[in-house]
């Protein structure tokens, strides 16, 4: 059912909003990978997990979540809320280890156009 909505979703996004990714071709094809999209939407999160094949986890503001249809989408999708007033490190489910990977830079120090 994910893969069904997800592409529905893709079609959705395309037709509605155009989104451009670029560098795409810099993305491993495999192990983690940080994105920094810029913010326009709401639905951005969701839009970013539909654009691409790979499994991508999305971190968004908690308040999209009090929407019935936006959490259905992110419990399908796989995005998490985040607390923007203060550290939230109890709504990360289980996933304190990835939140505290973010915390600091690549060991290689490289960005995805590999400069600094």
């Amino acid at each position: 059912m994910r893969v069904v909505i997800k592409f529905i979703f893709k079609i959705f996004a395309i037709i509605m909003y155009r989104p451009k990714i670029l560098g795409k071709e810099n993305l491993p094809e495999e192990g983690g990978a940080l994105l920094c999209p810029n913010h326009v939407h709401n639905l951005d999160a969701a839009i970013i997990v539909a654009m691409f094949k790979r499994k991508v986890n999305v971190l968004a503001k908690e308040e999209l979540f009090k929407n019935k249809f936006l959490c259905w989408i992110a419990d399908l999708f796989g995005i998490y809320p985040v607390k923007r007033e203060k550290a939230d490190i109890g709504g990360t489910g289980g996933r304190k280890p990835y939140y505290d990977s973010l915390r600091s830079p690549p060991s290689s120090g490289a960005n995805l156009g590999g400069a600094l």
